[in-house]
């Protein structure tokens, strides 16, 4: 913590504070270095620093797996199918670990495959796999392949479990749930894949839902769509998500089957309400959908839509945004189509998650102001951040702020006085503190800096300045005229030269005073 101090010719404090990062995951390995640092300033408004010895602390390696999706995930299919069901593996530790892969529980035959095209179904080529090495934040899409027996009946299910277990570093493991349900009714099965694992922004991304009915019936309409502002239309939806951080490109969407049924693409900026026509849709097209309607999709009765062994697809393209400004490095996608099954039952089935990596060029942007308005004091425009008023001199005043990271990549946001721009009492301290001022600031990267630890893309921290208004301070009248000030910069690590200041004002002080009388006796 940096004291801010005016101390008589050779008076000075030092502050001893821990290397420590709550807030951000760092590499297994990577050195912190931290000192203590004090600076004040003598009677003559002289600014001296004294700095201890450095301590380095290596960051030691913790082990982290996530099997995703943290829901069970249940797939439906007739006796003698073969049913693929996708999962993710995250390496969420700070560091490359190998993990072995197994299934538990369960009675029918399974197998765990490497999904390399991220299709969520096997295809050639594709292998078993019983291990895989993840870098830090590395993710791997797997897929497990479960035989129904023959001689199933419906209503039989299946449960199992897939786990994750480290064998490099540390034991930490996870588990991820599926379930097979057996049917003899309408089982449509879908998948999604994408044609880049990787794209710069500004490139384009082509997705494809395939889908099938499996099934030994054919599958049904759901009553309730709205289309073309016409609600209670029945049929088939197949659905996506226009991706965070993507922009749909006009004019790429199309699917079929287009005839019986005749079905069609359809556009909605909130996935309720749909339309025909991309022109129609106000507010941006954020879902892409492929709708097929029964025979008469307007007259209130479920009726069959698409029968055993037909299949179709909807496919549409993306461009990734110029700048890419979304919180995560990577687009993560997935679809689902909504129909009934000849028993009544009304299923939305989800299609396996695509990823495809953006790596972008680090972009850095901060922002400090008072507290709720980081950006408000745009330029120049910083003077007037706080203003206190009628502080008592011998007593402390709290301003409170909020820095933002405006930059596509987290950063850690250091805090200093610009003492070039401060005015305050001889003996005034001034202290960085938390957002609830109950602990000081500390140097968690070992720069001598005092900051808010690292802070997430377009993330905020709050944080408090207190200044100390010596006792002996005179007392200066609530004019309107600023008496004293101080200036606040935070600084960019991932870029020194990014900058930004906030200034904490005060208009009147009150002075202590003492009165002298002769008592009356």
């Amino acid at each position: 913590m940096f004291f801010y101090r005016k101390f008589l010719v050779g008076s000075f404090l030092i502050l001893l504070f821990a290397s420590i990062n709550a807030f951000a995951k760092v590499p297994a390995g990577t050195i912190i270095g931290n000192a203590a640092t004090a600076t004040y300033y003598d009677e003559n408004n002289n600014q001296y620093t004294t700095t201890s010895n450095v301590v380095q602390t290596v960051v030691q390696a913790v082990c982290g797996v996530d099997i995703l999706p943290d829901s069970e995930v249940q797939k439906d299919g007739v006796p003698g199918e073969t049913v693929y069901i996708p999962f993710q593996v995250v390496n969420t530790g700070n560091s490359e670990n190998t993990f072995s892969l197994s299934t538990q529980n369960g009675s029918y035959q399974k197998s765990i495959y490497l999904d390399k095209n991220q299709n969520g179904v096997l295809d050639p080529g594709e292998q078993t796999v019983t291990s895989l090495t993840l870098g830090m934040d590395e993710i791997a899409n797997i897929v497990v392949v479960v035989s129904i027996p023959t001689g199933a009946n419906s209503g039989d299910t299946d449960s199992f479990s897939i786990k994750a277990t480290a064998t490099d570093v540390g034991s930490c493991s996870d588990l991820g749930n599926g379930k097979i349900n057996v049917l003899n009714d309408a089982v449509i099965q879908t998948h999604k894949s994408v044609d880049k694992s990787k794209a710069s922004p500004g490139e384009t991304i082509t997705y494809t839902i395939s889908f099938k009915n499996t099934g030994t019936k054919s599958a049904l309409s759901i009553d309730g769509f709205t289309i073309d502002n016409d609600s209670g239309i029945e049929g088939i939806l197949v659905s996506d998500k226009v991706p965070d951080g993507t922009t749909y490109i006009t004019g790429s969407a199309s699917g079929n089957p287009t005839s019986n049924p005749n079905g069609f693409v359809v556009y909605s900026s909130d996935g309720i309400n749909w339309f025909k026509n991309e022109s129609d849709v106000s507010g941006g097209i954020k879902y892409i959908g492929f709708f097929m309607p029964d025979n008469d999709s307007t007259n209130d009765s479920t009726e069959p839509v698409l029968a055993p062994d037909q299949q179709g697809i909807l496919t549409f393209k993306v461009k990734v945004n110029s700048p890419y400004n979304s919180n995560k490095n990577y687009v993560n996608n997935k679809a689902a189509i909504s129909y009934k099954t000849t028993g009544g039952i009304s299923k939305m089935v989800n299609t396996n998650e695509t990823h495809t990596e953006i790596p972008v060029s680090e972009q850095v942007d901060i922002s400090v102001g008072a507290l709720n308005n980081p950006e408000e004091d745009s330029g120049n425009n910083w003077d007037n951040d706080n203003i206190a008023e009628n502080v008592p001199a011998g007593s402390w005043v709290i301003f409170k702020h909020t820095a933002k990271n405006n930059g596509n990549a987290d950063d850690i946001i250091n805090l200093k006085i610009d003492s070039t721009n401060t005015s305050l009492p001889q003996n005034a301290i001034v202290e960085f503190w938390n957002s609830d001022a109950s602990a000081k600031l500390i140097d968690t990267d070992g720069d001598g800096n005092v900051d808010l630890g690292t802070v997430g893309k377009n993330e905020t921290r709050d944080f408090v300045v207190k200044v100390f208004i010596p006792p002996n301070t005179p007392s200066k009248d609530n004019d309107g005229n600023v008496d004293y000030y101080v200036t606040v910069i935070g600084t960019s690590h991932n870029n020194p030269s990014e900058i930004d200041r906030s200034k904490d004002n005060i208009d009147g002080i009150i002075g202590a005073s003492v009165d002298i009388g002769k008592w009356n006796t």
